[in-house]
C-alpha cells in the first residue's frame, strides 16, 4: 500500500502602512536593477568572449558597485 504525504500550507497576509510600502518598493527596484545589470553583464561577457561567469563572481562586485553607483545602491541595509 502506498504511504500518502500529508502537506501543510500556511498563508500570510501583509499589510503594510504607506511608509512600509514605500520602502518595500524601493527595495524590489534594487533587486530588480541588480538582477537586470548583472544578467546584461552575463550576456555581454558570453557574447564576446564566450565566459561564463558565476554569481559568486558577480556577488564579489557588488561592493565596488556601491562605490561606482551609490544614489541607487545607498537604499539597500542588505544588499
Amino acid at each position: 500500500m502506498k504511504k500518502q504525504i500529508l502537506k501543510k500550507t500556511y498563508k500570510y497576509r501583509l499589510y503594510p502602512t504607506k511608509a512600509q510600502q514605500d520602502i518595500l518598493e524601493k527595495h524590489l527596484s534594487l533587486c530588480r536593477w541588480l538582477y537586470n545589470h548583472f544578467l546584461e553583464e552575463r550576456k555581454n561577457t558570453y557574447q564576446k568572449d564566450k565566459i561564463k561567469i558565476t554569481c559568486y563572481d558577480q556577488i564579489k562586485k557588488i561592493p565596488g558597485l556601491k562605490k561606482e553607483k551609490p544614489s541607487v545602491l545607498t537604499d539597500g541595509s542588505s544588499l
